[in-house]
């Protein structure tokens, strides 16, 4: 014999007014919402500070000194780099450049917000010359304000690979987890509703089949 339990309507509403914060989109909100997701990006993030960092100049000589520690600290910058790979396969450091065009210092862009297109930059004896540019779209507008795009020269850009794309961002290993996660979390955030209704768990009581002669 088996004893089911139907699902009830107050069950239902509830599950339906969960729907909003259930929805995964994309892997930013699966790091912000499945907790799996989080820790796996996590535990990659902290193995990092275990791994010693030399920093070099351009001419292969080590250095006492990470030069932009102002505005960035090396510690933070890797692990900025290392989380925007794993969730959008692209991690973009905008340098501030002074007047003479040296760079003074970083600045991390969310890759969530940045758009990077191959545009025809200028024409240099009659051959069309083309770059990465770069823009970014934020709630506070969209950046740069005072000219239409940064170029390769003004960008750190760091991408996955992906052998069908050459400029934009590569499928990340978020995004090829996301399916799988997010299936952990509607099964979880289903059991929790499901409980949390007053509604008690399917059981399933095994009877021995009965023998010829025995009273019905």
């Amino acid at each position: 014999a088996i004893k089911t339990t139907i699902l009830n309507p107050e069950l239902m509403e509830l599950i339906a007014s969960s729907s909003a914060s259930m929805r995964v989109n994309n892997a930013a909100d699966g790091y912000n919402k499945i907790a799996l997701l989080y820790r796996a990006v996590e535990i990659r993030v902290d193995a990092l500070y275990r791994i010693p960092i030399y920093v070099y100049d351009e001419n292969d000589n080590e250095i006492d000194e990470y030069p932009f520690e102002e505005s960035m600290s090396l510690v933070e910058f890797v692990k900025l780099i290392e989380i925007s790979l794993l969730l959008a396969g692209k991690s973009v450091t905008l340098e501030q450049q002074d007047a003479r065009g040296e760079t003074i210092g970083l600045q991390y862009l969310n890759p969530f917000t940045v758009t990077v297109e191959k545009k025809r930059l200028s024409y240099t004896n009659g051959d069309k010359e083309f770059g990465l540019t770069f823009t970014q779209q934020t709630n506070e507008g969209r950046f740069p304000k005072n000219k239409p795009f940064w170029t390769q020269d003004e960008i750190l850009y760091i991408r996955e690979f992906d052998p069908n794309e050459d400029v934009k961002e590569a499928t990340s290993a978020a995004n090829r987890a996301l399916p799988d996660a997010r299936s952990s979390m509607y099964i979880s955030k289903f059991i929790e509703v499901f409980f949390k209704s007053g509604a008690m768990p399917i059981t399933i009581v095994t009877v021995p089949e009965g023998q010829p002669g025995d009273p019905q």
